[in-house]
This record gives C-alpha cells, structure tokens and sequence, in this order.
C-alpha cells in the first residue's frame, strides 16, 4: 500500500526548502507507482497540492510568479536583510577584511512581492598594464538560501549581462571565491591572471585575495596584458 501522505510530506519539505524539481517529480514516481494498478489516481489531496506547487514553481517548472525588476543605487538596510534572510556572512567576505564599493544599480527578482535574487552593476575605472579604461564591475550576486538549487543566479545573471552591455563599456569585471568561477565560466566569463590591486579607505591598497574575472560586453573587446589596478574600492 502506497503512504501518499508521507509523500506529501516530502513535498512540503522539499518546496520548503526551494527545490521545486525534487518536489514534482516526487508527484510524478507517486503516479508511476500508482500506475500498475489500473484505474488508480492520486488522492485529491495529493493532486491538490501537485498543482499548488505548479502554480508557485519557478519557470519552466511551473507558471512561476517571478519578476525580473531593475532598481537604482545600492540596497536598503531592510532589502539587505530581506535577500540575506538570517545569514550573517552570506557572501563569505566578512574574512576578506575588505570594504566593498555601493552599486550603480541591480537587477533582482521578486517572487510574490519578496527580493529573492540579485546582481549589482557599477560603471568603474580599471588599469591593466598602460591601458586605463572603464568596466562594468559586477558583485553583491546573491540568491536568499531559501531558494538556491532553483537556477535563479544564472537567471539574474543573464539579465545583468543583458543590462551591462547597454552602459557603455566594452569589459565586464568581477571578483569571486573559486568555487564560485564555474558559473561566471559557464556565462563567458574569464579568469585575469595577472595580479590585482584595488582601492581602500583612506588612500589605501589592497591585493585581491579573490578570482578576478573579465567578459567582454562588445564583439572584439579583449582584457589587455599587465598588473590590474582598481582605483576606487572593489565592487
């Protein structure tokens, strides 16, 4: 005999926790075991919540309620709280020792009014070797814990891409941990080999203890030879 609320309640745990996937096709093992006894459906219960989950899975899981938004200037304190949800060092930086500068803007989403997922842009002015010139600097890239697993960074991502290259320059510029640069890899972002150096309070410099990745923006761009030198803060 098949426990279908123990079913249910592996769903509930799983879209709890995000992971919509696991969540559906925990239904859809429900139905093919079901399946070898003619005639016999799941309980309405169970169908219930199946179509429940369907309605508030993101896309292309379900029909979704998320909103690709664009806001000005950096976050609130309350939007920051919102997005780090409890998590007191949610971009493992706090280690770093490093003050980090407001963006210009970000591309978040919202799901049924609540910032689940953001990418911060800055226009900035960026040195490799000789060659002086602006980048697009990316950072403050988070998904609230709640809802990671779900593909919403390579969403938010793809979004700030589309953005950045309508602000004028021809590179993109990041720092991440490197456990982080298989994303940033799989969105044409390369690793800068050369040493980097950036801006601190007070006049003073700082190394890069981070990956520092660049893409371009405009067909042609390439990242020039040299040492790399952020005049203002990192971002």
């Amino acid at each position: 005999m098949i426990d279908e609320a123990a079913t249910r309640e592996r769903m509930r745990a799983l879209a709890d926790r995000g992971d919509y996937a696991a969540a559906l096709a925990e239904y859809a093992g429900l139905e093919l075991r079901l399946a070898a006894d003619p005639g016999v459906k799941p309980e309405r219960e169970t169908r219930r919540l199946f179509d429940e989950l369907r309605r508030h899975a993101p896309p292309p899981l379900g029909a979704g309620r998320l909103r690709l938004v664009e806001l000005e200037g950096d976050h609130t304190d309350a939007e920051r709280a919102e997005l780090h949800d409890g998590e007191v060092n949610a971009f493992e930086s706090l280690d770093l020792g490093l003050v980090w500068r407001d963006h210009d803007r970000r591309i978040v989403i919202v799901d049924r009014g609540r910032m689940i997922a953001c990418a911060g842009l800055v226009v900035a002015p960026a040195q490799a070797g000789d060659e002086r010139f602006d980048v697009v600097g990316f950072g403050g890239v988070i998904v609230t814990h709640a809802r990671r697993g779900e593909g919403l960074a390579r969403k938010v991502l793809e979004a700030a891409l589309e953005r950045a290259a309508t602000l004028g320059p021809t590179r993109g510029l990041l720092f991440c941990r490197p456990d982080r640069a298989g994303l940033y890899a799989k969105l044409g972002f390369e690793h800068v080999h050369a040493p980097v150096n950036a801006g601190q309070p007070s006049g003073q410099r700082a190394d890069m203890p981070l990956d520092t990745m660049w893409r371009p923006l405009r067909d042609g761009a390439t990242w020039p030879d040299g040492d790399v030198v952020v005049p203002g803060l990192p971002f």
